[in-house]
C-alpha cells in the first residue's frame, strides 16, 4: 500500500499556538490495538509519552465521509472500516490550530499507523510561556455577599468594588479594540444563505460579515455552512461566538459545550466562560477561564482568569494569577494594573500603589495606571507624595486631559506634610479640569471644597450648585451645600439640603448592597506554598 502525506497550512484563529508534527509509518500487518481499524495510531509528546483526550478527525477527500474521535488514556485512536480512498487526518492543537495529513487507504487487513508528535510550532510566539505550576488555590463554590464586609470606610469599600468591575472592563476594552475590519462588505442583492449551495461560499460571506462586526447578519450563513459541513470546528466556533454576541447566550452555550467534545481548546473554553458569566453561573465561568489559561497561557487568558476571580471577591487567588502573569508578561501594563487592584481589594494600599506606579513606568503614555491611582487617592490619602510624582508626569504627557489635571489637584490637596498647600495651583488645576470638560462634576465639587476651606462660602455654594445641576444624585454635594448654607446663616436651606442628603445616602446604600449581592462571592481554599 502507498501512503501519501503533505503538510497543510495551520488553520484556526491563533497563529502562535502548539502545532502537530506528524510522523507516518506503515505496517503490513493487522492492527494490534483493535480489529477493523483502517487508520490508527497514537498521539505523543516529543519525549514519547502518550497524550490522552486529544481530538482527531478524519474526512474523505470528496467530503462524503467525516468522523471524529479522541485518544484514550494510552494516547491511542482508531478509525474503523474506512472505504478505500483518500482521507485527510487532522489532530487539534492546544489553541484551535492543527496540522493535516492525507493518506490513501487500501484494502484490509493493511492498516495505516500514524504517530502524532505534539511539538511547538515554528510559528509560536516567543512570549507564549509554558503554563506555570499548579495554582495554589481551589475555587470550590459561590455564596451570596450578605456577610461580605470590607476593609475601611464605606467609600473605600465602594471604590474597591468599582475598581474590580473596571478591571473586567479592561478585558472587554481589549476585545473591542482588537477591532473589526474597516472595509465594509457588500452582500450582493438577492444573495441569501439558501441561494449559496455549498460550504465555502456561505463560510466566506459569513467571515466577511464577522470581520466588519455584523454578527447577526452573519448568522444565517454560518447556520447554512454548518448544514453543509457539520462539525467543522472553525465554523462551529464562529457560529457560537455570533450567537453569544447577538444575545442568544443559551444557544451559544449549547453550541460550545458540543464543540468541546471534539475541539477541547483554549478559545472554546474562553468563549464558554464568557457565556457562563452572562448566564450568572460564575463558578463554571472561572473554571473555563482557568482551563483556557492552562491550555494556552497567553496574556489575555491569564488576565481574564484573574479578572474573573477579582470580580467575585477572590483577591488572594487573583493576586496569584496576576503575579504569575506579570512574571510571564513583564511589559503588560494591564496585568500590573490588575495586580495592583487585587492588592487594593485585599486591603494592602501600599502594595497597590507600588504596582500601579510600576505599571505607569512600563508605559508612561498609558493612562490606565494613573486613573486607577487617582480613584484610590479619591478614597484614601496614603502615599500622596508618590502618587503626586506620577500625576505630575500624567499632566506633562496629557496637559489637556481633565482627569490628569483633576487627579494632580487631588493629590496636592491630600498631601499632609505640615506645610501650607499650594492652594493657588490646586485651584488653577481644578479650574482647568472643568474648563476642559464643563460637565465634570467632581471638578466643581472639589472647587467648592477648596473655596469652603478658604471661607469663601458664596463661591463654595455656587460650585456645589453647579455640581448638583450636573448630578442631582450626588449625596456629598448636598451634604457640603448644607454645611455652606449653615455657615451663611441660612438654616432653612441648610436643613433642606441635609434632608435631601439623608434620603440620597439611604438610597445609595441600598443600591450598593443590592449590587454587591448580585455579584456572587467565590468560596476558595488556599494551599500551603511549597
Amino acid at each position: 500500500m502507498r501512503i501519501e502525506c503533505f503538510r497543510n497550512q495551520v488553520r484556526g484563529l491563533s497563529a502562535f499556538t502548539c502545532g502537530l508534527l506528524v510522523i507516518v509509518s506503515v505496517f503490513a500487518e493487522p492492527a494490534e490495538k483493535k480489529s477493523g481499524c483502517s487508520i490508527q495510531g497514537t498521539v505523543r509528546d516529543p519525549q514519547g509519552r502518550a497524550i490522552k483526550d486529544v481530538p482527531v478527525e478524519v474526512r474523505a477527500g470528496d467530503e462524503t465521509f467525516h468522523s471524529m474521535t479522541r485518544t484514550n488514556k494510552e494516547g491511542y485512536y482508531c478509525f474503523t472500516s474506512l472505504p478505500k480512498g483518500r482521507y485527510g487526518i487532522h489532530a487539534a492543537g492546544a489553541d484551535r490550530s492543527d496540522t493535516g495529513q492525507s493518506a490513501i487507504v487500501g484494502d484490509q487487513p493493511f492498516v495505516a499507523n500514524l504517530t502524532l508528535i505534539l511539538a511547538k510550532s515554528s510559528t509560536a510566539r516567543s512570549n507564549d510561556a509554558e503554563f506555570f505550576d499548579e495554582p495554589q488555590f481551589t475555587v470550590a463554590g459561590v455564596t451570596d455577599t450578605t456577610n461580605l464586609g470590607g476593609h475601611g470606610s464605606d467609600t473605600v469599600v465602594r471604590t474597591k468594588d468599582s475598581m474590580a468591575k473596571e478591571i473586567v472592563g479592561l478585558s472587554r476594552d481589549s476585545k473591542n479594540s482588537s477591532g473589526h475590519s474597516t472595509n465594509e462588505i457588500n452582500v450582493p442583492t438577492g444573495t441569501t444563505a439558501a441561494s449559496l449551495h455549498n460550504f465555502d461560499d456561505n463560510r466566506r460571506l459569513a467571515q466577511g460579515l464577522l470581520a466588519s462586526g455584523r454578527e447577526k447578519e452573519a448568522l444565517p450563513y454560518l447556520h447554512a455552512a454548518s448544514l453543509y459541513r457539520p462539525g467543522d470546528p472553525d465554523n462551529e466556533f464562529d457560529l457560537a461566538a455570533a450567537l453569544l454576541h447577538s444575545g442568544d447566550t443559551q444557544a451559544a452555550k449549547a453550541k460550545l459545550q458540543n464543540l468541546l467534545t471534539f475541539d477541547d481548546t483554549a478559545p472554546v473554553h474562553h468563549l464558554l466562560a464568557e457565556a457562563e458569566e452572562k448566564l450568572n453561573t460564575p463558578l463554571n465561568a472561572v473554571r473555563h477561564y482557568q482551563r483556557a489559561a492552562e491550555l494556552a497561557p497567553s496574556e489575555t487568558n491569564l488576565f481574564d482568569w484573574g479578572a474573573e476571580l477579582l470580580l467575585h471577591h477572590a483577591s488572594e487567588p487573583a493576586i496569584e494569577v496576576f503575579s504569575k502573569g506579570v512574571r510571564q508578561f513583564p511589559r503588560s501594563v494591564r496585568m500590573r494594573v490588575g495586580l495592583g487592584v487585587a492588592w487594593y481589594t485585599r486591603g494592602s494600599y501600599d502594595q497597590a500603589v507600588q504596582y500601579l506606579c510600576n505599571a505607569s513606568d512600563v508605559d508612561p503614555s498609558d493612562s490606565r495606571p494613573y486613573l486607577f491611582l487617582g480613584k484610590m487617592l479619591a478614597a484614601e490619602s496614603g502615599q500622596a507624595q508618590i502618587i503626586i510624582e506620577k500625576m505630575e508626569r500624567f499632566v506633562r504627557l496629557r496637559p489637556e486631559d481633565p482627569l490628569a489635571n483633576y487627579y494632580l489637584a487631588l493629590g496636592l490637596s491630600r498631601e499632609s506634610t505640615g506645610r501650607n498647600q499650594d492652594t493657588d495651583r490646586i485651584e488653577s488645576l481644578l479650574q482647568k479640569s472643568v474648563h476642559l470638560d464643563p460637565k465634570f462634576e467632581e471638578g466643581y465639587l472639589h472647587l467648592g471644597i477648596l473655596h469652603f476651606d478658604r471661607k469663601e462660602y458664596s463661591k463654595a455654594i455656587s460650585d456645589y450648585q453647579r455640581t448638583i445641576a450636573l448630578n442631582s444624585e450626588m449625596e456629598e454635594a448636598h451634604y457640603r451645600l448644607a454645611q455652606a448654607y449653615k455657615q451663611m446663616g441660612d438654616m432653612d436651606k441648610s436643613n433642606e439640603e441635609s434632608r435631601i442628603y439623608s434620603q440620597l445616602a439611604q438610597k445609595k446604600a441600598k443600591q450598593v448592597e443590592r449590587e454587591r449581592h448580585e455579584i456572587q462571592q467565590f468560596v476558595y481554599s488556599l494551599q500551603a506554598k511549597p
